[in-house]
Order: structure tokens, then sequence, then C-alpha cells
């Protein structure tokens, strides 16, 4: 391979294909669709039911995925033409997380704002939701420069009860744009993993207020240096040799069509980190999955993993697929262990 940083964006997604761990063991680790857009029985799918997230509370899996019932989602009115989320409540069969009873709920949101991309998890007897909120903000008068912050809400029978717009300010620099922040309970404190590197951990009180962080500086070993995002929320997981540790998936992406399109390829990585002081342990350096033209749906580029449930000896992972369809991976956990590698 001549050198990396001398490769075309299309020659590194190329390369980063040969890497994929899925299309690698195909035999071991299997994806299977679980709803693809425009099902009949979903009103609000039509143009996209994806991005699911899922997570065990009170015995049961619960899971919520964003559906898109206007097209002109896609053509610059997303703020205008909101995402449905759909919730079910319903168990694990035969290794696949079941999405009985779906149905849509009410987001809890404001008229001006765009919520979408929830995620799940379950903290002191409660289930949360931690979402990307999108609104127009900006000095004077019209609104016409988009923001996004990360937002949380406790989730109901009846829908989605809003608890505050995530603010980290008194601990580090904010941006015009912020999202994927992805949480995780412990010993009944909340705890957020903000960025990757450096990894950065908040500790939240039950309501989303940040209280403190912790800074580590780390450098995950990789090919290129790509931007490290968060996509899944971190789970509890017991792996041999290693014990319980948390689990989580980050993603980096590449544009071989060219900057500004919006077909990115997205490839999905496996992240370790130590239950006791949150240190960062061992991440994959070989994507999990990735995008591309073997994919379904309107941006074939686009895979990511959304939520992930532990189950016996595998991983189960629900992830959107092309800005369209929702599908499962189920990863064996050794799988996971004989491609780490230490941070």
């Amino acid at each position: 391979m001549k050198n990396w940083d001398l490769l075309t964006q299309k020659e590194k997604c190329d390369v980063m294909d040969g890497m994929v761990i899925s299309r690698q063991s195909l035999s071991r680790i299997n994806k299977k669709m679980l709803l693809r857009a425009e099902d009949p029985a979903i009103e609000s799918s039509k143009y996209g039911v994806f991005n699911p997230t899922c997570c065990y509370h009170n015995g049961m899996v619960h899971s919520l995925i964003r559906s898109e019932p206007n097209d002109k989602t896609w053509q610059g009115h997303f703020l205008e033409h909101k995402a449905v989320p759909l919730y079910a409540e319903s168990e694990i069969r035969n290794k696949t997380i079941q999405l009985d009873g779906i149905r849509a709920i009410e987001t809890g949101m404001p008229a001006a704002c765009r919520p979408e991309d929830w995620r799940l998890f379950s903290h002191n007897g409660t289930l949360y939701t931690n979402f990307t909120n999108y609104f127009y903000f900006n000095k004077g008068w019209p609104q016409k420069q988009t923001m996004s912050r990360t937002a949380l809400g406790m989730v109901s029978d009846d829908g989605i009860i809003f608890l505050r717009e995530l603010d980290a300010s008194s601990q580090l620099e904010m941006q015009r744009e912020e999202k994927n922040w992805v949480f995780f309970s412990e010993n009944r404190e909340l705890f957020c993993v903000y960025s990757i590197e450096p990894f950065v951990v908040l500790n939240c009180d039950s309501t989303g207020r940040v209280k403190r962080s912790m800074t580590q500086n780390i450098k995950l070993p990789r090919l290129g240096n790509r931007y490290i995002a968060n996509s899944t929320n971190p789970i509890l997981v017991n792996l041999a040799g290693m014990g319980k540790v948390y689990l989580m998936f980050v993603h980096q992406f590449f544009t071989p069509l060219g900057n500004g399109q919006r077909n990115r390829t997205y490839y999905q990585h496996a992240l370790i980190f130590s239950q006791n002081d949150h240190r960062p342990i061992a991440w994959t350096p070989k994507p999990i999955a990735g995008g591309g033209s073997h994919l379904e749906g309107r941006h074939n580029g686009v895979v990511y993993f959304s939520g992930a449930l532990e189950d016996k000896n595998d991983i189960l992972v629900m992830a959107g697929e092309g800005d369209s369809h929702s599908s499962q991976y189920t990863i064996p956990k050794q799988e996971i262990i004989n491609n780490l590698q230490a941070i």
C-alpha cells in the first residue's frame, strides 16, 4: 500500500473495506433486517425507519426507532418536518430483538425543535433517552442559523418527557453543533462520554446537570487521523480475560464522493473502558462494520450502530442502514476480543 496520506478518500475506503471484520467473519457475525422503510404497518416509516436503539429495563427490552414520514426531510426542510419516535417493549427471541407492538409516541419537544436519533438507557429504575435536538439560534432576527444540542428525557407509555438540554460549558468549550453524547448509569450515578480523543467523561445528576468532568488524553492507534465520534451508549459486559468492562461503539467516516456529499462512508469500531476508573483499555482498529454499495437505502455509505445489548456470549447491535432501514448485527464476544488492541 502506498503512503496512506497520499491516498484519495475512495482509495482509503477501499483499504478500510478490506479490514471490515463483519465481512471477514460472515460465518460468525450475523446481520438481519428488522424494519424497512415504507413498511405498510408503520404509517410514519415511508421515508425511513432507522437508527434504532435498545436497552434492558425492568426485565424487558425497550427500543426506540427514528422514522421519517415526509420526503421533504431529505430536501433541507428537516426543521419543518419532524422525525417520529417509534417505541416497542418486548424481548429477545432466537438471538433477535423483537419489536412487538411497535407504535409512535410523542417527542415531548416544542414545534420550533427537531429531535432525532434517540438512544436509551436505564437509570435508578427510570427509562431515559438521550437524543439530538436541532433548532435555529443566532443573534438578531430572523433566526437562520441551525444549532444542535444533546438533550435528555424520560420515556413513558405516552411519550418522552423532556428534562433538559445538556450544557457542559462549565467544564469545556461548547461547539455550535453538540451531538452524540452517550450515557451510562453506575452505582446510582449518571455519567456521559462526551468525546473519545481526548476521552472526556462527564458526571451528571439525574436530570443531566453536569457536575464535574474527567479528561484522559488518548490517541487511538489507527490508519489515518479521522475524527472518532460516539455511536452507542456504553453497556456493562463480561468479557473473557477482562471481567466486567464497559463496551461502546464509535465511528469515523470518509467522503469518497467528495466533501459536502451527504453519502459519507461510515465505519463502526468497538471500544472498551474500565468500570473502576473509566480508563480506556482497548479498541478494534479494524472496523466491525462499514457502509458501501453492499448496503441498501438512500445513503448506502451510512451504517450507524445506535444501540447494543449483551445476550449471553453475544453482543446484539441495532443499526441504521442507509438512512432508510433498521438492522441487527449479532456479534460473538470472542470476535470482539480477538480484534482488540490495547490503547
